[in-house]
């Protein structure tokens, strides 16, 4: 099994060729993703073993030309100010992390 790692997706909401309902579709738990999170609008997180390209590859169509960011993060580097239920998903993410 290759190594999971936690991403960030930031679309560009405003941008009226989005549609951001098949984004989430495509970002729900499957074969490309293990975990997912959508707490603020145009911000998603995301646990995948594929690397930042495969995942922009897979987005760009349901994205239409709305500018998108994928980066890594690191969920043992957080702080914010989110409801508890956003903090359990970066803590499980934290300790998949230590293991």
């Amino acid at each position: 099994m290759s190594e999971r790692h936690t991403y960030a997706i930031v679309l560009d909401v405003l941008n009226p060729a989005l549609d951001i309902s098949k984004v989430k579709t495509l970002l729900k738990p499957s074969r490309s993703f293990q975990g997912w999170w959508n707490h603020i609008p145009g911000c998603s997180l995301v646990t995948s073993e594929r690397s930042a390209d495969e995942i922009t590859d897979e987005i760009m169509p349901a994205s239409g030309d709305a500018r998108l960011l994928v980066m890594e993060v690191n969920p043992t580097a957080t702080e914010g100010w989110l409801p508890e239920t956003s903090w359990a998903w970066v803590r499980r993410r934290q300790n998949e992390r230590a293991d």
